[in-house]
């Protein structure tokens, strides 16, 4: 027997991946094995390679379920085995459809042929002729675009073995515009909203605040999910972020070779009210503004998103990609290729003799937390002291992020020169991670690491290191006595309330204790939430992903404007912003929640395309898996997913706020600064 493996990556648009790997038997066997190890989704490393029946493999494909096919070479056709929640079926030979999802397609083995999903009914007939060798329908649902993945006759025939092979592009999103509608009404309307008329791919948000803004950290998160349904915009996001990454040393902007930028705002087209030009025209003269343009470099994890980003598309996209020439802001030119291997030098420079990632600071005006949750109170002590960020702070999401960034790299440029350089340094911050952030008392991870050692205080982030490749060479045993005192954390009443997790522990001491930090103990922030169910997917589990989702949907839609974050007292109360004369309550507060806001607003379409797909197969969770889930769900009432007009009704009350400002910014600027002394 003769065996030839061939593979290749698919991606869908719940931002999921695998491999499909086509095993061809040569003349003298009876079947044709199709199976596939999932990869990034954290699958186990397994396939089937059975050479009699069959054995159904976990394995889905966008809602609908697909274990694996046998291609029976002494038939006349191919056999898919389908799955789903009542039965497991045969589909009869020669003519195979996958629902509506899936072109019907038949594949003849007498003949030798190859299968070919088209856009359009009429693209398939213009290239059945010269392209093709047998196509027998051209019904291909349209709500697809499919990969142009042409099969000629010398593809299908290798001497005397038969392969096919197929792939999958991305889809529009449009065609669902009503199933959408249906769990959460507006948001592919503000999704349109918020594409960039000026080709800088998705801008941040509608709001007062950020519109017509470009911040890199928002760009990337939100294009890597956008990746699945909008290619366009993707690319568009790529090529501007490489065209604003530094290229010289600026102590001002914080420019350094490398590094991705964090804020580019044209003061041409922003459109802010009073407050927000009052306190944008303080610091930006401070932050380096030039002809009505600025452009900042205050963030320690934009570089390592971006790198994540671009591994994203160019695996599951375009890998030409990485050969695209970008024009730089200052006339040069560069490849994207040249790009990520400077990005991968800039996150080199900043990792210590400690293996730790460590951001620093040149100008004493810029963030003082250049990170994700980036305002100026959102890294205090237990004890009540703010994290010194004056004298270099790692923090512990980014740590994670970097290891992905420099194992994705490693892959990308396969024959870069430093590319062991990059893997070794990503293996050895990983045991950093581990070793150091890891509280033992809390059992959790602290949220950052300083001159003094562990910032104890527990927030969100530990969440997000679930949906990275932090634990791809930990130990089964290890890996289930860490993630399961996470997600007991998470769900447990110090983060979970009626419409997600909160940012910040609320049991533990609070500095500021009745102010709505904007990433404090108050506020759920619907995209921290999405990463923490893209990690709890990954480790298969399931059904505390699917609580979350539930629990976010119906907070978002309670919201009703896509807002970044949603203010969540002590009690479980939704607290929605209103002018004064119409409150009910006061509370002082740092922010006003920025509305229309890509960071809810994507997450709020992936989530939504799932709703409408619950029948979906997902990978079945192991024993730790499920005894985790039955613990953590017993004494849990589930959470409905409720029709939008209802969700309001989904916390205890919603108390019509009045978010005081600048009390609550004097507070905090008081705190601040005083503790800014002692460092």
């Amino acid at each position: 027997m003769t065996l030839a493996l061939f593979a290749l990556e698919i991606t869908f648009f719940d931002c999921l991946s695998f491999v499909v790997v086509l095993l061809s038997l040569t003349e003298g066997d009876d079947k044709f094995y199709v199976s596939a190890r999932r990869e990034e989704f954290g699958w186990d490393d397994r396939h089937s390679l059975l050479l009699g029946g069959f054995e159904l493999f976990d394995l889905a494909v966008f809602g609908e379920e697909l274990a694996w096919f046998v291609i029976d070479r002494s038939g006349v056709g191919c056999a898919f085995f389908v799955v789903d929640d009542a039965k497991t079926g045969v589909v009869e030979p020669e003519l195979t459809t996958f629902d509506i999802y899936v072109a019907s397609f038949e594949l003849n083995m007498a003949e030798a042929c190859c299968a070919h999903f088209f856009a359009t009914e009429a693209q398939a007939y213009d290239q059945i002729s010269t392209e093709l060798v047998v196509i027998t329908s051209a019904a291909v649902y349209d709500g697809w675009r499919w990969a142009s993945l042409l099969f000629h006759k010398d593809y299908c025939i290798r001497g005397d073995t038969e392969v096919m092979c197929y792939a999958i592009s991305s889809m529009d999103i449009g065609r669902y515009r009503d199933e959408l509608e249906a769990i959460i009404p507006g948001a592919l309307d503000a999704y349109e909203s918020l594409k960039a008329k000026n080709g800088m791919g998705i801008f941040t948000s509608n709001g007062a605040f950020y519109n017509h803004t470009f911040f890199a950290r928002d760009a990337s998160m939100a294009s890597k999910f956008v990746a699945d349904f909008d290619h366009q915009v993707t690319k568009d996001t790529i090529v501007a972020l490489a065209a604003l990454q530094g290229t010289e040393e600026d102590k001002t902007t914080n420019e350094e070779p490398g590094r991705i930028h964090h804020e580019f705002r044209d003061f041409t087209t922003w459109q802010g009210g009073g407050f927000e030009k009052f306190a944008l025209k303080f610091f930006a003269r401070r932050w380096g503004v030039v002809d009505n343009q600025m452009l900042t470099y205050y963030a320690a994890d934009t570089t390592a998103l971006y790198i994540r980003l671009i591994n994203k598309y160019v695996t599951h996209v375009d890998k030409s990609f990485l050969d695209v020439v970008v024009k730089n802001r200052r006339d040069g030119a560069i490849s994207i290729r040249d790009s990520l291997a400077l990005a991968a030098d800039w996150l080199m420079t900043q990792v210590d003799e400690h293996e730790h990632f460590v951001s620093t600071r040149h100008n004493e005006w810029s963030l003082p937390y250049q990170t994700f949750q980036d305002s100026s109170t959102a890294y205090p002590r237990q004890d009540g002291t703010l994290a010194n960020f004056r004298r270099g702070i790692t923090y512990t999401e980014i740590q994670a992020f970097v290891i992905d960034a420099l194992e994705d790299v490693t892959r990308l440029l396969e024959d870069h020169e430093r590319r062991h350089e990059w893997q070794r340094s990503a293996h050895a911050m990983r045991k950093a991670l581990l070793r150091d952030f890891w509280s033992e008392k809390e059992q959790f991870f602290g949220s950052a690491f300083d001159q003094k050692g562990l910032v104890d205080m527990p927030n969100i982030s530990a969440g997000w290191t679930l949906n990275t490749g932090l634990w791809d060479e930990v130990d089964d045993e290890k890996r289930e006595e860490v993630i399961g005192a996470i997600v007991r954390r998470l769900f447990s009443d110090d983060f979970l309330t009626p419409v997600g997790m909160r940012s910040r522990s609320l049991h533990a001491d609070q500095p500021l204790p009745g102010v709505v930090e904007y990433h404090g103990r108050l506020t759920v922030w619907p995209m921290f939430n999405f990463m923490v169910i893209e990690g709890l997917r990954r480790h298969r589990l399931h059904r505390l992903a699917g609580e979350l989702e539930n629990r976010l949907i119906n907070g978002i839609n309670a919201s009703g404007t896509f807002e970044e974050y949603l203010a969540v007292d002590g009690g479980g109360h939704l607290l929605r912003s209103v002018p004064g004369k119409k409150a009910d309550v006061a509370v002082d507060a740092q922010m006003l929640p920025e509305k229309r806001i890509a960071f809810t607003v994507i997450p709020a379409i992936v989530l939504a395309y799932r709703a409408t797909n619950r029948g979906r197969a997902w990978p079945q969770p192991g024993k730790w898996q499920k005894k985790l889930e039955d613990e953590i769900l017993k004494d849990m009432t589930p959470t409905e997913r409720l029709i939008p007009e209802q969700a309001i009704g989904v916390v205890t009350a919603v108390v019509p706020t009045k978010f005081r400002r600048l009390r609550g910014n004097v507070r905090s600027a008081w705190y601040f600064l005083n503790e800014r002394r002692k460092m």
